[in-house]
């Protein structure tokens, strides 16, 4: 071994002539990796086997009793100065872990480090919880160029056999490539890089039970106001504990959910846009019971007013009451003697419409329902992954 190493120099690229390359073959063992959401970094836990060959490290076995390999510590020979070109975290020092390698006869050389790597990967939330992110790790010699020092994979350039599942990340696909960039400034040296590409998706069975069920019954609870009467007070009530709910769970998001830039999450815009739609179910409310209770304060042989007239004979029209679920509250006769009458019937006498507001209020609720359904079926489509 002392012969070996006598004259040998780990800072100098082994090559005999300085116009022949080191070529570094590279593969990726992927253990397991960790996504910080908020700093935009995935920590990828790999052991990489690194292969090169180095002209100055060869000997004959039969010359030194048949040794055929010799383990070596990293920080004795030479070692291609690969590095993250993507980093997410600057103030790491990429430089190997003290490992031990392996060295042939041949000079073949062969390390396996342990290495996390910070690659930095833009998180876009548009789709939380049910987010997918790509991000890519970029590896390559940071001060040689290609004549110098080049880079392959061996095989595919990686292995899952060892991986860990994550808890909250699914891996849904690896790929690997080497990239050859030449630049405008030195049109005579090219600069590859091995590339992978790590496609992540979060599991969202939590948070679908967490998040997405309480708005489906937010929704479905600001929806169920428009079938209640609107001289009934606790229809208001009802309203209003659903906008304090939907306060309750968009302060919830905003703790949750990282700062995302200009992109808006779906799931906020779906809490704003029900938030808007459960302040036009109070108003609308509002506006019903005034209304509601002006109309009970009308004498009953009145007429009603010009523009109940004009929606009473829209809404009488059977198609439009059996869409308007309004046709029950029509009657051409009077009660039968004996029978008690409701004060909700209504009976279309030839003098007007008796009660004609309660027909239309109905009616009116009912359309709001439809329109307002249509409107949600809308923005939880959105919502839905592909």
């Amino acid at each position: 071994m002392q012969d070996v190493f006598c004259s040998y120099d780990k800072d100098v690229r082994p090559s005999i002539k300085h116009s022949d390359n080191v070529t570094a073959t590279i593969k990726l063992f992927v253990k397991f990796f960790s996504f910080d959401e908020l700093n935009s970094v995935m920590h990828i836990h790999t052991w990489m086997a690194l292969t090169w060959t180095d002209a100055y490290l060869k000997w004959s076995p039969s010359d030194y009793g048949n040794i055929s390999v010799l383990h070596v510590s990293i920080r004795d020979i030479w070692v291609p100065d690969l590095s993250i070109y993507n980093s997410g975290d600057l103030s790491v020092s990429m430089g190997f872990r003290r490992t031990q390698c392996l060295i042939f006869p041949d000079s073949m050389v062969l390390c396996v480090p342990a290495i996390k790597w910070p690659a930095y990967c833009q998180a876009v939330f548009r789709l939380w919880p049910f987010d997918m992110h790509e991000c890519k790790l970029t590896i390559g010699s940071w001060n040689h160029h290609g004549e110098a020092v080049d880079i392959k994979m061996s095989d595919a350039g990686y292995s899952l056999d060892d991986y860990v599942q994550s808890k909250e990340w699914e891996l849904k696909n690896v790929t690997a490539l080497v990239n050859v960039s030449v630049y405008e400034c030195c049109p005579n040296e090219t600069y590859p890089t091995a590339e992978y590409t790590f496609i992540i998706k979060r599991h969202a069975s939590a948070y679908a039970a967490t998040v997405v069920i309480p708005v489906l019954v937010l929704v479905g609870m600001t929806l169920s106001t428009f079938w209640l009467p609107a001289e009934l007070p606790h229809r208001l009530s009802l309203c209003l504990v659903s906008i304090v709910c939907h306060c309750l769970y968009l302060q919830y998001l905003g703790a949750k959910l990282p700062s995302n830039g200009d992109v808006t999450p779906v799931i906020v815009l779906l809490f704003r846009g029900s938030l808007i739609i459960c302040g036009a179910a109070v108003a609308w409310s509002v506006a019903l019971l005034s209304l509601s209770c002006e109309s009970a304060g009308r004498d009953v042989g009145k007429n009603t007013s010009l523009i109940e007239c004009r929606l009473l004979e829209i809404i009488q029209k059977p198609w439009i009451a059996q869409i308007l679920c309004v046709g029950h509250l029509f009657s051409k006769s009077a009660p039968a003697d004996g029978e008690e009458r409701d004060d909700a019937a209504v009976t279309v006498a030839e003098g007007g419409f008796t009660r004609g507001w309660l027909i239309v209020s109905t009616a009116l609720d009912h359309l709001a329902f439809y329109v307002f359904t249509v409107a949600y079926a809308c923005m939880l489509l959105a919502l839905i992954p592909n």
